[in-house]
């Protein structure tokens, strides 16, 4: 695989950007990152016997070259764009990234299914802060969307693997967010892991109890999330109304660093109280049988449709809550 890549940056440096805040200034940062992948070949090994495996790893042969690697000609163009603007009272950042590339299905020239397969995929988020009352109190909204897929049964992995494919598609539009990007407590991140083919509307608010920059924080934040799917066809459902869950926190920390300026968290005591419910809505629901998705270009029938998620099955007419308690001593 080759892969070549450019980014450009602009950052004003933590000392100079609190001095312009202090002044009621403006500080804009903002980056873009592009990449270019290419793949001529990729191991497969699913119907390969172990001494073809073990050829493999012998450069030159012929015999393990067609047994043990399919032609794939995949290529993709990925760019971020990360945006970024700080006002004493208020934070507004936004990043988005999309990915155009294609590949071949196939396991040999004369393969009929040896065709263009084509990756088209959008994801963006952003957030917004306003601080009051001498940043004891933060107005939030987060907002984030995600493509879609509707040729494939259900929005997240099934055991590891990605989504089952109906027969006859030629295109991937499936984006999924960085599973360490955490919106919620439950649906997105015990649910389905990671956000992908959905977007999801999050107004919170946050209230400081008692706010001293480098010593002691408490703070209380509560929060709405609606989440729905892109394509609502992916669903188990066949809604695009996912659920909205409410999440709610009671967080102490000594030592406490506003990171926003990239100040690294210091050494001290963190504890924290957080509680969430969620309320599923028709999306994950009971298949729908009546609302079958579109027959495809050669007629396939569809394969059964899986479950939206492993544990969504629990949920279908009943709220799930969870409740959390963490505390750590020493560097976080």
């Amino acid at each position: 695989m080759n892969q070549y890549g450019l980014a450009l940056g602009h950052r004003v440096e933590p000392a100079e950007a609190r001095q312009r805040l202090s002044r009621g200034q403006l500080v804009i940062n903002g980056g873009l990152y592009g990449l270019f992948r290419q793949q001529t070949l990729s191991a497969e090994f699913i119907n390969a016997d172990p001494s073809a495996m073990r050829d493999q790893r012998t450069v030159g042969s012929d015999g393990a070259f067609t047994s043990g690697a399919l032609r794939r000609d995949a290529w993709a163009v990925i760019s971020d764009l990360w945006f970024q603007v700080l006002h004493r009272n208020f934070r507004f950042e936004l990043e988005a990234a999309f990915i155009y590339g294609q590949t071949t299905i196939g396991r040999a020239a004369a393969d009929p299914g040896l065709n263009p397969y084509r990756l088209t995929q959008f994801g963006g988020a952003a957030e917004f802060e306003y601080r009051l009352l001498n940043n004891r109190l933060t107005l939030e909204f987060k907002t984030g969307y995600a493509t879609g897929d509707s040729d494939l049964e259900g929005i997240n992995y099934h055991n590891g693997l990605i989504a089952p494919q109906r027969a006859g598609a030629t295109s991937n539009t499936l984006f999924r967010f960085h599973p360490n990007y955490r919106v919620d407590m439950i649906l997105w991140r015990q649910i389905f892991r990671q956000v992908s083919g959905a977007y999801y509307f999050r107004p919170g608010v946050t209230y400081a109890f008692v706010n001293s920059p480098g010593g002691d924080r408490l703070y209380g934040r509560a929060a709405v999330i609606w989440s729905r799917a892109s394509d609502f066809v992916q669903t188990r459902g066949n809604a695009a109304d996912l659920g909205i869950e409410i999440n709610a926190e009671l967080t102490y920390m000594s030592n406490y660093r506003d990171t926003t300026l990239g100040d690294r968290p210091g050494a001290g005591f963190f504890a924290s109280l957080q509680y969430g419910v969620l309320f599923p809505m028709a999306g994950l629901g009971r298949e729908r049988t009546s609302a079958r998705r579109p027959p495809t270009r050669d007629s396939a029938p569809a394969p059964p449709r899986p479950s939206a998620a492993s544990s969504a099955s629990c949920i279908e007419r009943h709220t799930l809550s969870r409740v959390s308690l963490r505390s750590t001593v020493g560097a976080r």
